[in-house]
């Protein structure tokens, strides 16, 4: 406890090189210092320092700390929005004020990905449930294999030639990046939690409209999701990677692996569920259904919107 000033005033100290703050602020998470969560949050304002920040604020959960994440989320890369939105949807109190933020207009609803609201629902929190349908239109269950045909063909309609004609497959990559790319691969692209769709059947529009509809239809076993209930009340969700007999890594949506120390689970549930949530077309505003389709089906990577000019 004694070295652990030397290592908060590195920290604070505006004259220190990028490198030093960070190992100093590395240090102080190792040691669980009593003041990380403050210095943590003084730190997200500096691009360099963000990610060991927003590892250290997993120490310091609470409205606060949310608070702080929320405020900078939007400058922050794809990469890291994701682990930040990861922790703030691990405990309800964090939760709520990422969804007061949406709610606002302060943040686009499109940052929060299906496979987090699925986990926010099981958070039972009246004001989360309220906030989540008043600003996404969920799809619900999935389809009934015994309806998927006709789904499907109500989708094919919806989704006629003429219609993906017109689509846009640069915004249909937006899409992507904040949609399936949190779990799925492409063209190199994306966090490699599912599988790879760069070699899939994904041209075929029945392939993809099958998939899209009834995820879970055929699950992988290591796709299997996993949710952990802790002991202190936060609840995490991903793939297992891999396990020892003190820990275990979790892959989470977005590409974020933690460590979590078994001593410190109080439940885990294995569910026979694809990490892709049912209803995904259905959360979507219809012509960016048709905007992901058709970058989906594209036979090679396109720009983005801002760099086809």
């Amino acid at each position: 406890p004694d070295s652990l000033e030397r290592w908060r005033d590195l920290a604070r100290n505006g004259d220190a090189s990028a490198a030093e703050r960070k190992e100093a602020l590395e240090l102080l998470t190792i040691g669980r210092d009593e003041e990380l969560g403050a210095i943590a949050r003084e730190l997200l304002d500096l691009p360099g320092l963000q990610v060991t920040a927003i590892a250290a604020l997993r120490q310091a959960p609470g409205e606060e700390t949310a608070r702080a994440v929320v405020k900078v989320l939007p400058e922050m890369s794809l990469e890291l929005r994701n682990d930040a939105i990861n922790l703030l949807g691990a405990r309800p109190e964090m939760a709520l004020v990422l969804l007061e933020a949406v709610d606002a207009g302060a943040l686009e609803s499109s940052l929060i990905s299906p496979v987090m609201l699925d986990q926010f629902e099981r958070f039972d929190h009246p004001e989360i449930q309220s906030l989540v349908q008043e600003n996404w239109v969920r799809g619900g269950a999935e389809i009934d294999l015994e309806q998927l045909a006709a789904a499907i063909d109500e989708w094919k309609e919806r989704l006629r030639p003429k219609v993906l004609a017109k689509a846009d497959a640069s915004r249909g990559r937006q899409v992507y990046a904040m949609t399936c790319g949190t779990c799925h691969p492409l063209f190199g692209e994306g966090v490699a939690l599912g599988p790879d769709l760069t070699g899939s059947n994904r041209a075929d529009l029945h392939y993809l409209l099958e998939n899209v509809l009834a995820p879970s239809a055929v699950v992988g076993k290591e796709y299997m999701l996993q949710i952990f209930q802790m002991k202190d009340g936060s609840t995490l969700s991903g793939m297992v990677r891999a396990e020892t007999p003190e820990f275990i890594t979790l892959a989470m949506p977005g590409g974020a692996e933690i460590d979590v120390r078994k001593a410190e689970v109080e439940s885990r549930e294995k569910v026979a569920q694809s990490l892709m949530p049912a209803g995904l077309f259905d959360a979507l505003p219809r012509e960016r259904v048709a905007d992901l389709v058709k970058y989906l089906r594209s036979p090679e990577q396109v720009p983005l919107p801002e760099a086809s000019d």
